[in-house]
Order: C-alpha cells, then structure tokens, then sequence
C-alpha cells in the first residue's frame, strides 16, 4: 500500500474512532439558540448534558431534568436557586434527585449568573453591588411565569440556596401568584445585617431583605427555613430573623436547624437528606 495511502486509511480510523467516542458519550455540547415553541415563547436547546436538558425561560437559562404528567396541569415543578457565587452547577446533582415522571425539576441560573457555562441575561457583580434588586427579582420572575406557561401548570415550587434562598423569599412577596411554596436554605434574610456580619460594612444598599417583604405573601404558601447550626456565612439567627417575621405576619413556617451543618451545599449529603421531608411536603400539599 502506498505512503499516502497508509496516511489516509489511518487518517479514517482515527476519525471513526473520535466520531464512535462521541457518539457514545452522554454529554453533547452546541452552539446554537435554539428554536422558539411558538406557543410559550420558550427555547429548548438541541443537545442535551449529562446533567439534564439545557433550557431558557424568557433569558433565564435552566438545566432541567424529569418529564411532565401526562395531564398538563398536574405537572409539578421545581424551581432550584443557586447562591451567590454566580455559577448554579453545583446544584445540579440534588436537582437530579427529584426530576421524575410527572416532576420537572430545574436550576435556573439568576440574572447575570450562569448553569454549565451557559449565562442567563443580567447582571451580577457580587463584589461590586447589590444582587437582591427589585430589577433582578422582575428578571427572575419573568423566567418563573414562563416556566409555568411552558408547562401549563400552577404548581410551581421554589428551592433555594443563600442568595438563591434571598431570591425565592423574595418571589414569595412581590409575586405571590407565581410558587405555591419554598424551601428557603441558608437564608441571609435581612440584607444589611448579614453584610455587616459577613463584610464587616453593608454596600448593598439597593438590595431587598426578606424579613422586610412578607406581608403579600398567600396565607396559604408552604414555607419551609433550613439552616445549618454551624453556619458561620448565614447563621441560624439570620433565618430566624425571617421565621420571626413570618409569625408576625401570621404566615405559616416551619423551621429546621440542622445540627451540624455548614454553609456549603454540594458537599453536605446529611444537608441535602435534612430538607428532603420538606420537599416532600411541600409536592404532597399541591392545592
């Protein structure tokens, strides 16, 4: 066989051996926007991750995992919050945990935030400035409206994680139609009394605090507040802070205290398996 030959017939190998390679793994990647569902305005991305099926709601980019009821309107979904490290990757796996038959669970990136390098519209500049604003809670909760258009139901359920718990507390109040309940997990839930404790001064000074929006909240929302006892970033009284309120206001709460649990959420299975029985009452209480 001649030089060139033996070149191509090697060449060929090692392409049908890369193409079999890729084709076997689970994780694809693409370029494109995707293509609009005319009827929700929706995008579903072509490509799918080994984590769940990339999506956007209206600029927000989610991971989603699970499939809807066969019924529409029983479809149950959960909405999962990242913190503010900007990146919602490391949800992911617990997100895994609850998708199903009939259960669609998601994280979707915040505003200016990003899910598996995909970056959803908005800014976030957590050293900079504020992240709990007015503007980016409407940012968020257009995604959540059009989640719930997407899949034709009204049983919408927040998780959220420190910021991302911020940010669900906060859906709760200036959006009382969207969720009919949340897991609220390390909750900095007075903004600038956590900044002050975490910083040492408080320069978000547009940033909205939980413990000052539950008035508008429906009577009828299931509200759960997990915190870890050695939480040194949002400690167990900030949460009780928002507990405390919630009291107040005449609003229904139940609040955990995980013994011996830290600040981070990845890591922590005994964290994770502590808010799975509010979860699960939470789905169970669908109105």
């Amino acid at each position: 066989m001649p030089f060139h030959s033996k070149k191509h017939f090697l060449y060929l190998m090692l392409l049908l051996t890369t193409v079999a390679l890729i084709a076997g793994c689970k994780k694809t990647y693409t370029t494109t926007t995707g293509a609009t569902d005319i009827s929700t305005g929706a995008h579903t991305l072509t490509g799918v991750t080994s984590q769940g099926t990339p999506m956007i709601f209206e600029e927000m980019h989610a991971t989603v995992f699970g499939s809807p009821a066969a019924t529409p309107a029983e479809t149950k979904v959960l909405v999962i919050a990242h913190g503010d490290s900007g990146k919602g990757d490391y949800m992911l796996d617990f997100a895994e945990r609850w998708g199903g038959d009939g259960v669609i669970s998601m994280v979707m990136a915040r505003p200016g935030c990003y899910i598996e390098g995909r970056k959803s519209d908005g800014s976030h500049k957590n050293k900079k400035g504020d992240l709990y604003t007015r503007k980016s809670m409407d940012k968020y909760a257009a995604g959540l409206k059009e989640v719930k258009k997407k899949y034709g139901t009204e049983h919408i359920y927040l998780i959220g994680h420190s910021g991302g718990a911020a940010t669900s507390a906060l859906i709760l109040d200036l959006y009382p139609s969207i969720a009919e309940g949340a897991v609220l997990i390390s909750l900095p839930a007075d903004v600038p009394k956590w900044r002050m404790h975490s910083r040492g001064r408080n320069n978000w000074k547009s940033s909205l605090s939980p413990t000052e929006h539950v008035s508008n909240i429906a009577p009828d929302t299931f509200i759960a507040v997990a915190v870890g006892s050695n939480d040194t970033n949002t400690p167990p009284w900030l949460s009780e802070l928002y507990v405390d309120a919630l009291k107040k206001a005449h609003k229904p709460v139940t609040y955990v205290k995980i013994a011996g649990g830290e600040h981070r959420f990845k890591d922590s299975k005994t964290f994770q398996d502590a808010v799975d029985p509010q979860i699960k009452e939470m789905l169970a209480g669908t109105k």
